[in-house]
């Protein structure tokens, strides 16, 4: 939530322009003035200066104890300092006079679901639902909770009824294929997945979301297009270029699975796991010499290694 700025009637600057230095001197002028007070805090706020603004939204609420707007500047602030347990105490004084604001639960309930108090959260969003129906940011934090207990249906449920309002949302598409396949839906998550990347092509996570889903269900020219381009679009990261190498070699494609194997081990050495199924390609190449030596090296590095030598 960002700041928000009140300017006093009685004082002529505009907000454009607003700087500490120049609400100083409107407080200089009026030293009691809640409003500048409060614009002061704002304007240390911009600045990250949070424990002057915090000061600032005191001095401020000293003077107008009821005045919402810094009161809820007051509880953001707190919470971009670090301070989100007295936040949400702020923001449920703020609730106690203001019982029917959906935007105020929301919030509460993004603090609670930082702190992974999903129940609570969960409580805090429904209410903002109840209150106020269609909102979709609201949904998507609903069914992200749901999702984090591993309520997997629950979670489909909202992120579908939030999509239902907001369709363009790529992440909600993405967010949704991937608790349609931790829930065993492949085949839908596939289409969600393919949805995200229609709304935004190169969408890190719903490419390797789809390569996941697609070698669920036994799509291999899809899945090896879906990480040909997540190695693509990440160079330097090990993790697609495993993936890919894992596809390859299902699909029979040892050669290319093997080169792969060798590029996550380029990136990451010491991946035990990648110098083992190098040795797999290597076997199925009948290098059984550089097969041996990958499967020692992949022990050598991870002891506890479940796959025989």
């Amino acid at each position: 939530m960002s700041p928000k700025i009140v300017i006093a009637g009685s004082i002529s600057v505009s907000w454009q322009c607003l700087t500490t230095d120049s609400t100083a001197n409107a407080l200089a002028i009026s030293p009691q003035h809640a409003d500048a007070l409060n614009n002061l805090g704002a304007a240390l706020a911009a600045k990250e200066q949070w424990d002057e603004s915090l000061q600032a939204y005191q001095q401020a609420l000293a003077l107008k104890p009821n005045a919402l707007d810094i009161q809820e500047n007051y509880a953001a602030a707190l919470e971009h300092a670090g301070r989100a347990d007295e936040s949400i105490g702020v923001y449920r004084q703020i609730m106690a006079s203001h019982p029917t604001d959906p935007s105020l639960w929301l919030q509460v309930g993004r603090q609670l679901y930082t702190q992974q108090r999903l129940d609570d959260a969960i409580e805090n969003f429904q209410k903002s639902l109840a209150l106020k129906p269609d909102q979709a940011d609201a949904e998507f934090d609903l069914a992200r909770a749901y999702a984090d207990q591993n309520k997997y249906s629950n979670a489909i449920t909202e992120y579908r009824k939030g999509l239902g309002l907001a369709p363009n949302s790529a992440f909600a598409h993405c967010n949704l294929g991937v608790a349609l396949y931790k829930n065993n839906q492949a085949k839908e998550a596939v289409e969600s997945f393919r949805r995200a990347l229609e709304l935004q092509p190169d969408f890190p996570e719903a490419l390797a979301g789809l390569g996941s889903a697609s070698t669920a269900i036994g799509d291999l020219d899809g899945a090896e297009s879906a990480f040909g381009k997540l190695v693509a679009a990440q160079p330097d990261d090990f993790g697609p270029r495993y993936s890919l190498g894992n596809v390859l070699y299902t699909h029979g494609k040892y050669g290319a699975a093997a080169d792969r194997f060798r590029e996550c081990i380029r990136l990451n050495p010491a991946f035990a796991q990648a110098h083992y199924n190098l040795g797999l390609a290597l076997a199925r190449l009948k290098d059984s010499d550089g097969a041996a030596k990958e499967f020692d090296e992949a022990h050598r590095l991870d002891p506890k290694l479940t796959a025989p030598k």
